[in-house]
């Protein structure tokens, strides 16, 4: 089977641009307002810190791999055990640091061996760069058939608002809970590299 590749710089048809540009902002969207609402912390830090990042990834890689840089739903488990444990976020922050440096490390491993031990399996055809706005598509229409859409929250949502900033703290246990997530997260990303490459 022969995979379709999409160029950086190409340019789609209306009905496939339209399909991906939903896919990518469904899947961006779902990451970056639900993870933190979950573990509780505001929204907005969420969106500027996810845009600082994109745009450090995208003057990194010379703007050769367009993609956005969001939250994972890999650390609401362990997030969310630490912010029990140790009341607060303060402690988690130090693992999303070690996921930083981790991810930066990883870089290297690819860069110098590739990723040819990975394998990932797709649709075929035009399904293969949509998988998850087929996801999200059908399960919005699932739940609006079962009565579980609500937008109030939305249509109650300031339009504009400043983050509340929070500074970590270091903590090695909090670290250690974190760090299998980068395993997760690494699949998820280098994924996403080869969905959109």
């Amino acid at each position: 089977m022969t995979r379709r590749i999409i160029g950086i710089h190409e340019k789609l048809p209306l009905l496939e641009s339209l399909p991906l540009s939903f896919q990518h902002l469904t899947a961006m969207f779902g990451a970056t307002i639900l993870v933190p609402i979950l573990l509780g912390i505001d929204p907005a830090i969420a969106l500027l810190m996810n845009g600082i990042g994109t745009l450090l990834y995208s003057w990194v890689t010379k703007g050769g791999i367009p993609a956005y840089l969001g939250s994972s739903f890999a650390f609401i488990a362990p997030s969310l055990l630490i912010i029990s444990t140790y009341s607060g976020l303060s402690h988690a922050q130090s693992g999303f640091i070690f996921f930083g440096l981790f991810f930066i490390a990883i870089s290297y491993v690819v860069k110098f061996w590739g990723i040819k031990w990975i394998d990932v399996v797709m649709f075929r055809g035009f399904m293969q760069v949509i998988p998850i706005l087929v996801a999200v598509v059908a399960g919005y229409f699932l739940a609006l058939a079962m009565g579980l859409v609500d937008t109030t929250a939305i249509s109650n949502a300031a339009w504009f608002a400043l983050p509340k900033f929070q500074a970590p703290v270091f903590d090695f246990n909090a670290i250690i809970i974190i760090a299998p997530a980068c395993i997760v997260v690494l699949a998820e990303h280098i994924s996403h590299l080869i969905v959109t490459g």
